[in-house]
This record gives C-alpha cells, structure tokens and sequence, in this order.
C-alpha cells in the first residue's frame, strides 16, 4: 500500500486529504457487500458516483508517481474515446471495477487478522532463530507462505528481524529473495490484486482450477531459484526453513478453500466470492483472541483503508481502459493487425509473457499491460486456452513485480530498507525472471491443448 515515511514506520494517511477516506470506503465497502447480497435489489449503478466520488478525493494526497500513472490510463481513455466514440463504455468499466471498493478493504482485514494470530509470531521466532547461512532457503519459502496472504506486508515483517543497522548488502539481499518468494505467490494466490484483475476479465476460469495449476509453477519457481541461488545451504537447513512456515499454513489451506468451495458452489466470482467469505473467516478466527484482539483488528482495518486509495484508483482507471479498449479495437482496426496470435499457442503465449515482463521492466505497471492484453485476447482467434492465458498474465505480472522500479514490492520495500529502487533490481532476479520466464512459456505451450477454456 502506500509507502511508509521511514523505515520500519506504519504507514502513514498521505496530507492533504480532506475528506476522511477510510470512514467514505467502510460505507462503499458496507454497499457492495450488499450489493452482492440483495443483487435484484441494490444496483451496481448506484455504487458509480461512490467510486468516482472515492478515487477523485483519493487523488488529493496521492503521491507523484501514482497521480502519473492514472494520468497516463485516463490520458489514453480520453484519447480513445475521441477518437472511436468509445464514451459509453466508461460506465461499462466504472460498473466492472466497484468490486474493487470490496476486494482491498477485505486484503486490508486480512493483513490486520494476522496480525494478531498466534501462529505469526510463531512463524516470525522461529525465523529469526535460523542461522543466518540458513535465512536464504528460509526467505525464499518463508515469503512465499506468509506472502500469499500478507503480500508486500510481508517486508513489513521482515524489516525489524533484520534491524536498521545490517549493511547494505546484506538488506539488498534480504530483499532480492523476499522478493523471489512473495511475488512467486501471485501466480496462485486470490489475495492478489492479479488474479482479481484477472478474474475479472476471464469470469469463467474458476479458482478451483487456476489456483492448483499455479501452485505447480509456483513449486517449480521456488526449487529453481532455490537451485540457483541457495542450495549451499544444504538440504537439512532446507527442512529447517520449511520447518518455520509450519504454523501458518493451516490458516492458508482453509482459507483457499474456502473461497474454491464458495466459488464453485455459487453463482458468484472468484472475486466476489472472496470479499464474501473471507471477512466472517477473518471474525471467527479472532474469536479466540478476545474482545480485544477483535477491536485492535478492527482498527488495524480501519486505519489501513486511508492507504488503498491508490490501488483502488489505478485498478478503477485500468477496467476503464480495458473497457475502452476494447469498445475501440473494431473502429480502429488493430484487430486484422493482430491475426498472427491465432498461428501458434505457443507464440501467443510468449509474446504475452515477455510483454508483460519486459513493459514492467520498464516501469510500466503489469496492470496496464495485463488488462490490454486481457483485452485484445478477448477479441482475436489464438487458441490459447483461458486457463492457460490466466496463468502466463499471472506468471508475467509476478516476474515484473520483481524487476520493476515502479512496483509496489519494489517501492514498498525500499523504503523499509532504506534502499533505492534502483538498487533493489539485482542481478539474481532478473536471471531468475528470464530462467523461469523461458520455461514457463514452455509448459504452457505444451500443456495448452489439455487445458479448459
């Protein structure tokens, strides 16, 4: 979320906010909610002028680089729209992104509910208790586990272990494998803004599915960047590394589950089923903590949801794009450019991985390119199966996150670290991205055919 001020800090509300956001988002939160509850009854029109009302009022004390990047999406909406009269599919997008007033409110709950379970102070004492020649296998594991549900929260963990004084080194290589590990995670876990970007464009592919298949790569990425990098570390130091995320993954494989159950069982998105389920899930697992344990959650939640409304902004102004885009992929023609997707799976697939990979690189963030790549496979013949095109998106956008100077992994943990950006994109990562990057298209390329969609 929004960078904290210093390092080890809790993140701030940006100045110059004058209206409070975290109050206006609980009430959107509260609507959508109902909305997916009373859907005949609460219209997704009615949550628009809330949205548009939330992320204008959010751009106020937004930083620089996030005013550019909504800039830039709402620059070449408005382009679009002049140019093919794409103006109506505004609302078709506003309409597709109010979910989001649910999803990062709910990924907010998530992070404070963590916090105080048991299980994560436990998981943190016996990391910190790994010689240090063991913390490699040790944070490569460990943040993918913790990473799946906490996300960048993870460096947030990581930073007091490690304490402001460690050298510069030893900082940039705690973070260059924290990063291997938590944005392998996105390539399966729900509680990520990529999947829910993506689900949100193949409504049809359920969880039940792209989370094993991604679990897989996620399995074949981690023993990679273990071989590559941390195998010195012996097997028995593997075990105990493993050893650490024990207490944690219980609460990982209910969850998960949870949401598959809920998914498949109702007419409900991947999506909506996880703002749905998850937040009784969250209620019931503070049970045991007390009133207290609820209330200090309650105001972790509360306080954290002043801080999403950059997230929340750019995701708004991505589906506003996505949908323009896609209103003006017939007047402009492109689509007869873009034919030779459809020759080969396997060249489809590569172009999208490296895409997405080389854009983020570049600083450009993976939802601009994921959502117009989401969108053009939506209108051009490529044979490449939905299952197997949510999995190379999910697969780019988690190797750009580790690459790119404008990512939020990338900036959230510079500034826990005390690190610039640019120093962060170490070697170690970017030969990992091409290594894993490569095979990945390969997998895909061959398992295509066998997969649904």
């Amino acid at each position: 979320m929004t960078p904290p001020s210093r390092p080890h800090a809790t993140p701030l509300k940006s100045p110059g906010r004058l209206v409070p956001l975290d109050a206006l988002l609980t009430l959107l939160w509260g609507a959508e909610l109902a909305h997916l509850a009373f859907p005949n009854l609460i219209s997704p029109d009615y949550l628009a002028p809330g949205l548009v009302l939330y992320v204008l009022l959010g751009l106020m004390g937004s930083r620089w680089q996030t005013l550019a990047l909504i800039g830039a999406l709402a620059a070449t909406s408005t382009g679009l729209c002049l140019a093919f009269g794409a103006w109506a599919s505004i609302f078709d997008g506003l309409r597709k992104a109010h979910i989001f007033l649910a999803f990062l409110p709910t990924v907010m709950l998530i992070r404070a509910t963590m916090d105080q379970r048991p299980e994560i102070a436990v998981a943190r004492k016996l990391f910190s208790s790994l010689d240090q020649k063991e913390r490699g296998a040790g944070l490569l594991f460990g943040c993918h586990a913790l990473g799946s549900v906490l996300s960048v929260g993870i460096f947030a963990l990581l930073a007091p272990i490690l304490g402001p004084h460690a050298p510069e080194e030893e900082r940039k290589y705690v973070v260059g494998v924290g990063l291997r590990g938590m944005c392998l995670a996105s390539v399966w876990s729900p509680f990520f803004v990529s999947l829910a970007l993506a689900s949100a464009h193949l409504p049809d592919v359920p969880l039940w599915q792209i989370m094993p298949l991604g679990l897989a790569f996620a399995a074949v990425g981690l023993m990679m960047s273990y071989m590559m990098f941390e195998r010195a570390t012996g097997i028995a130091s593997l075990a105990r590394s493993l050893s650490s995320l024990a207490p944690v993954v219980p609460m990982i494989v209910v969850a998960a589950i949870l949401v598959a159950l809920v998914s498949g069982l109702t007419p409900l998105s991947t999506l909506e089923a996880l703002v749905v389920s998850i937040p009784p899930l969250c209620i019931v697992s503070l049970l045991p903590q007390g009133r207290k344990g609820l209330a200090t959650a309650c105001r972790g939640t509360y306080t954290g949801l002043g801080n999403v409304s950059a997230e929340i902004g750019i995701l708004t102004l991505s589906i506003i794009l996505g949908a323009v885009f896609e209103a003006s992929l017939g007047p402009s023609g492109l689509i007869d450019h873009l034919t030779f997707l459809g020759d080969s799976p396997l060249v489809a697939i590569a172009i999208t991985m490296a895409a997405i990979t080389g854009t983020g690189m570049l600083g450009i963030h993976p939802i601009v390119s994921a959502t117009m790549l989401l969108v053009v496979f939506a209108n051009v013949p490529h044979g490449v199966a939905d299952l197997a095109l949510m999995q190379t998106i999910l697969i780019g956008w988690g190797l750009a996150a580790m690459i790119s100077i404008s990512g939020i992994s990338v900036v959230i943990s510079s500034a826990l670290f005390s690190i610039p950006p640019e120093r962060l994109i170490r070697g170690q990562n970017v030969l990992f991205v091409i290594a894993f990057g490569s095979l990945s298209v390969i997998i895909l390329g061959i398992l295509n055919s066998d997969l649904p969609g």
